[in-house]
């Protein structure tokens, strides 16, 4: 008997310790929304402006990074340039001993000749690929920068338009502050929900500006590039050189 009396004692102290716990959970909830309630209306106002000024130095850091960014990719755009120019002048030195390897008749001028074109013609092969990996990098770059300074251009507009609410709602509540026709508790109710609400949606704004930038800080780097010019094999155009490596190497069968 005693013991179906303790058990019964301890089920219903752990009933009263749920309950209890609900009602000190309830009571907190009651608490922190009246607290934040009472908080005044040009508090909330201010914490707004805080939360812009922190946009702005965000932004700053931003335009930096694209700034950067814009530099590493005129830079490399220079690089592909040169590597081109270099391709299309030992091209045309190709293009140059197959008039003479035609023109000639010295049998020893010939063999110096072919000599000279297989090593061109193996260096503009090699160089033809690194070139075209290059190119395709390049142009992933490009495509990451125009990402990178839509999301910039997008996270400065968001903040203009956060700007001009900020300013309405300062305007909205000096208004009212003149006028003085309405009670302490419909301010409160009227503008502090819309300077909470801003507050939220400036918060969100910030997460999602965040993590576009870091999606877009996805460019190639110089590692990533040696990994394009070891593993992808370009097209290899000799269309005006073909005549000559062929009768090269037949002669060289003989």
């Amino acid at each position: 008997m005693k013991k179906l009396l303790l058990l019964g004692a301890l089920v219903g102290l752990c009933g009263f310790s749920y309950s209890f716990a609900d009602y000190i959970q309830i009571g907190w909830n009651k608490v922190s929304e009246g607290l934040k309630d009472s908080v005044p209306v040009g508090i909330e106002i201010d914490r707004l402006g805080l939360s812009l000024q922190q946009l702005d130095a965000e932004i700053a850091s931003n335009a930096h990074k694209v700034v950067e960014e814009s530099v590493a990719l005129d830079r490399f755009a220079k690089l592909v340039d040169e590597k081109q120019q270099g391709l299309a002048t030992l091209k045309s030195d190709l293009s140059l001993l197959k008039t003479k390897y035609v023109s000639t008749t010295c049998d020893k001028t010939k063999g110096t000749l072919e000599k000279s074109m297989l090593t061109r013609v193996t260096r503009f092969k090699s160089q033809s690929e690194a070139v075209a990996s290059m190119e395709k990098a390049l142009n992933h770059k490009r495509d990451a920068f125009e990402k990178m300074r839509a999301a910039f251009e997008k996270q400065k507009l968001t903040r203009d338009v956060l700007k001009n609410r900020l300013d309405s709602l300062k305007a909205e509540y000096q208004s009212l502050k003149m006028q003085g026709s309405l009670a302490q508790s419909e301010l409160t109710n009227s503008a502090v929900r819309k300077a909470t609400d801003l507050a939220l949606e400036i918060e969100d704004r910030l997460e999602v500006q965040r993590r576009l930038a870091e999606q877009t800080e996805e460019l190639v780097t110089d590692g990533d590039l040696e990994e394009h010019l070891e593993s992808k094999e370009a097209a290899f155009d000799l269309s005006d050189v073909n005549g000559v490596l062929d009768e090269t190497l037949e002669k060289l069968a003989q």
